[in-house]
């Protein structure tokens, strides 16, 4: 359901993996990676515990999705700026609706 819900967003190229033993103990988690070279903020990783919603996990990506779709330069040029992913993504929308 989040590689689908990925997908539709244009964000096809993320992988999802669902790992068995997660990071917290036996409980199995979801980890979707958005730049396998970037260790530290590179992925999202959420336990598929009681308290998982799709719709929460799905969210972040929704809020930044077109921000994900830019070039690493651009990325880089608005981290040292100290631009927030969604601050830029409302930006964004605001200059094309």
């Amino acid at each position: 359901m989040v590689k689908h819900e990925l997908n539709e967003m244009g964000l096809s190229h993320f992988e999802t993996k669902h790992l068995l033993d997660g990071e917290s103990g036996k409980e199995p988690h979801i980890m979707v990676t958005m730049d396998p070279n970037d260790r530290q903020f590179g992925y999202v990783i959420e336990a598929l515990d009681r308290y998982f919603s799709i719709d929460m996990f799905v969210g972040r990506f929704k809020a930044r999705q077109n921000y994900y779709k830019l070039p690493q330069s651009k990325k880089d040029e608005l981290f040292a700026q100290r631009i927030h992913p969604e601050a830029w993504e409302q930006e964004f929308l605001k200059s094309i609706a």
